[in-house]
């Protein structure tokens, strides 16, 4: 594919579900650099990057492409949606850093509102477009309800959800089972009854009997 993420203003016209790059699959890649409407108002963000094609993809995948090639510091993920998300650095430094290592070219002169292709994945077969992030590159308002990931593989925060919800259920039966032994008002010795040993000789010999009786109506 020529040319890949050169222009400097997206169109609609622009975006390609799948771009090839060579014998790797690029999935969701825009041949824009930024791929969103044009606007005046387009702020970049020099402490986070942009990256594209991680459809299908954990985030430990993606952690594990980003480590690779650039360990430390740890980033903050931001998704934008199931195909984009944002790597967030403590600097600019850190993140111009990061850039240089994660792509598949030397850059020289880096211009910040290019993207770029990214060095492969190391256990997938993939390569990923990325830039510098900008204000607009920011996830839209209830977007788990549209992720295609969440429809295959579930939503980790209902299953939060769900665990809480039952942590909560046990934790109500343990109380009610610690309330009705407390309902009596008795100690755990009175509701045992006496030691035998504090008994005396003849009420220790109608314990017996009582206690023998007992056995054989069962038998």
């Amino acid at each position: 594919m020529d040319n890949l993420l050169t222009e400097s203003v997206p169109t609609k016209e622009h975006m390609d579900e799948n771009v090839v790059m060579g014998d790797v699959e690029v999935e969701g890649t825009a041949k824009n650099e930024l791929d969103q409407p044009a606007t005046e108002e387009v702020q970049i963000r020099r402490n986070a990057l942009h990256l594209i094609g991680l459809t299908d993809l954990s985030q430990n995948q993606v952690s594990e492409f980003v480590t690779e090639y650039f360990s430390e510091p740890k980033c903050v993920f931001e998704w934008v949606n199931d195909d984009k998300c944002n790597l967030v650095y403590p600097d600019d430094d850190v993140c111009r850093s990061a850039l240089f290592h994660l792509v598949n070219e030397s850059i020289e002169d880096m211009d910040e509102r290019r993207g770029y292709q990214t060095k492969p994945h190391p256990s997938l077969q993939k390569v990923f477009s990325i830039r510098l992030a900008t204000t607009l590159d920011k996830k839209v308002s209830n977007a788990h309800v549209y992720s295609r990931y969440y429809l295959l593989h579930g939503d980790p925060r209902e299953d939060s959800e769900l665990r809480r919800h039952q942590r909560q259920k046990n934790e109500g039966k343990s109380n009610s089972v610690n309330t009705s032994n407390k309902g009596s008002g008795k100690s755990l010795a009175a509701r045992l009854g006496p030691k035998v040993s504090d008994l005396s000789l003849a009420e220790r010999i109608s314990r017996d009997k009582k206690s023998r009786r007992r056995r054989r109506r069962r038998t």
